[in-house]
């Protein structure tokens, strides 16, 4: 028998994590396509191993999520992150993301397409800007894993009571066969 309480709990809270965090992201409005938030996943099962062995649970993004989440500093703009720009971005990256209605509008104010000229320019003027003043934290995820962890110790420490309890019922039987 494996630590069944112990994988119930885990995937339960990795469940409340994505749905706090998917919660967040449409907050904070921190949308676009809605690649980020569908890229939230749970990967199978958590792996446990206890009495010494670490345990964890493992729960995926899209890559550019943790810059979004913590932050990239830039050169002139230093935030609390491991990430930091060393050179200007690409503007070919904030192409696509301009093409979408909702960030033209946001930007431009007007609910028109921008033309491709206007999309050019200003990809490389958030390129620039991006380099200059960085990503601010937005902590989508971080602030969603402290909102929900508040009680998993708690919750750990009793599925792992009740699994031990429940092994060593089976080794009971198995003895008094």
């Amino acid at each position: 028998m494996a630590y069944e309480k112990l994988i119930e709990t885990l995937n339960r809270y990795r469940a409340e994590y994505l749905v706090e965090a998917q919660k967040n992201i449409q907050k904070q409005n921190i949308m676009a396509s809605g690649s980020l938030g569908d890229s939230l996943r749970i990967d199978v099962q958590p792996k446990v191993k206890l009495f010494g062995k670490i345990y964890k649970m493992a729960i995926t993004m899209l890559q550019y999520g943790q810059y979004i989440d913590k932050g990239v500093s830039g050169t002139k703009v230093q935030y609390n992150t491991p990430f930091k720009f060393t050179k200007q971005p690409p503007a070919d990256v904030f192409k696509k993301w301009l093409r979408y209605r909702n960030v033209a509008m946001k930007i431009t104010g007007f609910d028109e397409d921008m033309t491709e000229s206007e999309i050019d320019g200003m990809a490389f003027a958030i390129a620039r800007n991006k380099k200059l003043f960085g990503i601010k934290p937005r902590k989508f995820f971080t602030n969603a894993v402290e909102t929900v962890s508040k009680g998993i110790e708690d919750d750990v420490a009793k599925a792992i009571k009740e699994d031990t309890v429940l092994r060593i019922d089976e080794m009971n039987k198995r003895l008094n066969k």
